[in-house]
């Protein structure tokens, strides 16, 4: 499994780990230095991928490599489990961004996985209170989801 606690992202182990599973995007440089990751988790049976743990070490940003890193986790989950809905939750605005741009649409946090294991990784976030007292309802985020029976391609011949 990939259990990653995105508040000590030294957790190298962990990113490893993700990676050997075939469940993460490791961005590093020529030389070897850690430039960015993110990982996949799923739930509910795989009816839902998280894409998750977005980091970009502060020399690399500003440069497009959060977007990469994006764009490929998000093709890694497709390939991986295509039919899951990928959902996303984010205060940041390149986020946001970022998913919009891949097809995702902002969505009430009940359309997004019940699962409680998810939600205990929010635990650690200053807002945790603020989602406790809504019920897992409401919060400062912004879920986001991506739903694959939305974007069904037909060809007509």
């Amino acid at each position: 499994d990939c259990a990653f606690n995105y508040n000590s992202c030294g957790d190298t182990v962990a990113m490893y780990n993700c990676y050997r599973a075939g469940k993460a995007v490791i961005a590093v440089t020529d030389d070897d230095r850690f430039a960015g990751f993110s990982y996949i988790e799923s739930w509910e049976g795989k009816q839902f991928v998280a894409n998750s743990g977005l980091i970009v070490a502060h020399e690399f940003r500003g440069v497009g490599l959060a977007k990469s890193i994006k764009q490929r986790i998000f093709r890694l989950s497709r390939e991986l489990f295509p039919d899951a809905k990928i959902f996303s939750i984010t205060t940041g605005a390149a986020v946001l961004k970022m998913n919009y741009d891949l097809g995702f649409r902002p969505v009430a946090f009940q359309d997004l996985t019940h699962d409680p294991e998810f939600w205990k990784g929010c635990e650690g976030c200053k807002n945790f209170h603020i989602l406790e007292e809504n019920n897992y309802q409401r919060c400062i985020c912004t879920g986001l989801l991506y739903d694959p029976r939305e974007h069904v391609t037909i060809n007509v011949k």
